[in-house]
């Protein structure tokens, strides 16, 4: 009984031994096969980027952002400058003094700055008591919100600066009013509202509509 047992162990482990050898005959013929066909197959090209063949194009194309940020510095420049070229005071039959473009102005251009002396609305209140007794004076007067608090620019003082003459127009200005912070001060910059030609007079809408400013000078409805 042992020795059928022995005997058939020894032929199952015969017969894995002799699987195990076939098993890498088979191996080696087909490395043997394989290895010989590399010698007709093609070379592999080595893959090449497209910029070998095209020129790396960058876009020069500009953001939103880097758009706005270059019309803001230039803003400022001119505000530095005190620039108002392209603008001119003249006479007008029923306004008084006016300003007039001498050259074209693009929608969105700075023309000018409403300059005048930076207060508080309180102040200027004030003041606008005290300008009301000499009606010669006159009150040139922007009252405007910034940071939460009403301020004023008082241009009522003459600083031979154009801004301070643009006429009243409510319903066909051509000049809007934009603010611009420099150095967390506020400044009015009056911007062309749409394109404008040369030779036109340049008018932008006070916004005053109280009874009392409307009964002493009723062009601020026109």
């Amino acid at each position: 009984m042992y020795l059928i047992e022995e005997t058939q162990q020894i032929k199952s482990s015969e017969r894995r031994m002799a699987c195990r050898a076939r098993r890498e005959i088979a191996k080696l013929k087909r490395k043997r096969d394989d290895d010989g066909n590399d010698e007709h197959r093609p070379k592999k090209r080595k893959q090449q980027m497209i910029t070998e063949h095209f020129p790396l194009r960058r876009s020069s194309r500009q953001t939103k952002n880097m758009v706005e940020k270059e019309k803001f510095d230039a803003m400022a420049e001119k505000l530095k400058n005190k620039e108002e070229e392209g603008i001119e005071k003249f006479a007008t039959e029923e306004k008084g003094w006016g300003v007039r473009s001498t050259r074209p102005f693009s929608k969105g251009e700075f023309i000018c700055e409403y300059s005048g002396e930076l207060i508080s609305a309180e102040e200027a209140k004030d003041r606008e008591a005290r300008y009301a007794l000499v009606p010669e004076v006159g009150c040139y007067m922007y009252y405007f919100e910034f940071l939460g608090r009403k301020m004023c620019v008082d241009a009522t003082a003459d600083n031979k600066r154009h801004g301070r003459l643009l006429n009243h127009s409510k319903t066909n200005p051509n000049v809007v009013t934009k603010m611009v912070i420099l150095d967390n001060v506020p400044y009015l910059c009056l911007v062309a509202g749409r394109d404008i030609c040369k030779g036109e007079q340049l008018e932008y809408d006070y916004g005053d509509r109280s009874k009392m400013s409307v009964q002493s000078h009723p062009w601020l409805v026109k």
